[in-house]
C-alpha cells in the first residue's frame, strides 16, 4: 500500500476558516504581481535583388500571482480558473497564461527575375513572386490538477463543482500500487481481472512531459495530498505542446495595359501549413491528474483518471490550399 502523502504537503492557510458562518468564499481583488524578462532580437533585410524579409525571436519568461480580478479569470481555457488560497497569493506564483520561452516569426517575399522577351513562353514565365510565413514557438503553461476541493479552502464550495480544483503532490516515492476498480486491493486479498498495477515514481521536471500525444505527461510523477492539505505542485509546472507552422502563397502578376497603366491581374495559390505537421493543442483533460475523492482522507491511493494526458485536438488545421484570380487597379 502506498504511504500516505509527500512529507512536503503544507497546511491550508484556509482550511480554519476567517469566518465559520461562511460556506464558501469568492475573493474579488484588483492586485496582483508580475514579472516579465526576455531578450528580443529583430533581423531586416529591406528590398533588394526582389528579396526581402523580417525575422523576430523572443527569449522570455513571464510569471505572475494569477490575472485578473475575478474567478475564472486565469487561463480560462486550461481550467486553471483561479488561485488556491486569498490568503497568500505567492503560493500561486508560476508561469503567466500566455508565457512562451522561445517564439520565432519570419515572413519572406522574393521576386523571381523577370525574363526580357516578347515570346509567349517568357509572358508566361515574367510576374511570379513568392511568399513565406514561418512560425516556431514553444508550448503554454498548464497545472497539474485535482477535481474536486479536497484542500477544503472553501473557496467557490458554493457555487457548485465548476470552479472547484486543488492540485496534487508532486511525487517522491517509488511505490508500487495494484488498484481494483479504482482503488488498491486490501492486503493480501485478490483482485479481479483486470486490475492494473501503476509504479509511481519521484517527480523529474525534465521527463514528466513525455512527448506522446496519447499521454502527454506522465501522472505517475503525481499523487493526492490529504484532505485539507493543499498540493505542493506548482501552478504552471507543465507544458504543453509546441507549434510550427510554414504557410506559402505563389503568385503570378499580369501587366493589363488595355484596362489602365497600373492595372494587373493577379493569379494566387495559397499553401497553408505546407508540411501539414500536426500541432496538438494540450490534453482534452488539461492538467487533471486524479478525481480526488473526498472519502480517501490519507491521499495517495487513487489510481489517476482514464486517459489522463490524453490530447485529441490540434491547434492549427491540416494542409489547406486555395486559389485566387483578381483583378487590381
Amino acid at each position: 500500500m502506498p504511504c500516505a502523502a509527500s512529507v512536503t504537503s503544507v497546511p491550508n492557510p484556509a482550511y480554519h476558516r476567517i469566518n465559520p458562518g461562511y460556506a464558501s468564499v469568492i475573493l474579488v481583488k484588483t492586485l496582483g504581481d508580475s514579472w516579465y524578462n526576455s531578450l528580443q532580437m529583430v533581423l531586416k533585410k529591406r528590398l533588394s535583388h526582389g528579396l526581402e524579409f523580417q525575422s523576430a525571436y523572443t527569449w522570455s519568461k513571464s510569471l505572475d500571482t494569477t490575472q485578473g480580478q475575478l474567478y475564472f479569470a486565469d487561463c480560462t481555457d486550461q481550467a486553471e480558473l483561479e488561485g488556491t488560497s486569498p490568503l497568500n497569493s505567492r503560493i500561486d506564483k508560476g508561469p503567466s497564461c500566455f508565457d512562451l520561452r522561445h517564439n520565432w516569426h519570419l515572413n519572406l517575399l522574393y521576386h523571381i527575375p523577370n525574363i526580357s522577351s516578347d515570346r509567349l513562353p517568357a509572358k508566361f514565365l515574367r510576374g511570379w513572386w513568392v511568399g513565406n510565413i514561418v512560425t516556431a514557438r514553444t508550448g503554454f503553461p498548464f497545472t497539474p490538477l485535482v477535481s474536486v476541493g479536497r484542500s477544503n479552502n472553501a473557496i467557490f464550495a458554493g457555487q457548485g463543482t465548476t470552479g472547484i480544483v486543488d492540485r496534487p503532490n508532486v511525487g517522491t516515492d517509488t511505490t508500487s500500487t495494484t488498484f481494483c476498480s479504482g482503488r488498491p486491493s486490501a492486503p493480501g486479498a485478490p483482485c479481479p481481472t483486470g486490475a492494473v498495477t501503476y509504479q509511481f515514481i519521484p517527480f523529474d521536471k525534465d521527463k514528466v512531459i513525455t512527448g506522446d500525444p496519447n499521454g502527454w505527461f506522465n501522472p505517475l510523477m503525481f499523487r493526492l495530498a490529504p484532505t485539507g492539505f493543499q498540493g505542493n505542485a506548482g501552478r504552471g509546472i507543465l507544458r504543453g505542446p509546441g507549434l510550427s507552422t510554414w504557410d506559402l502563397s505563389l503568385n503570378k502578376d499580369t501587366a493589363l495595359p488595355f484596362l489602365g497603366e497600373s492595372t494587373k491581374l493577379q493569379f494566387r495559390a495559397e499553401i497553408f501549413n505546407l508540411l501539414n505537421h500536426a500541432n496538438f493543442s494540450i490534453p482534452a483533460s488539461i492538467g487533471r491528474v486524479f478525481v480526488g475523492t473526498l472519502t480517501d482522507p490519507a491521499g495517495a491511493s487513487e489510481a489517476p483518471i482514464s486517459n489522463v494526458g490524453k490530447i485529441t485536438t490540434t491547434a492549427t488545421s491540416s494542409r489547406q490550399i486555395q486559389l485566387a484570380l483578381k483583378v487590381i487597379f
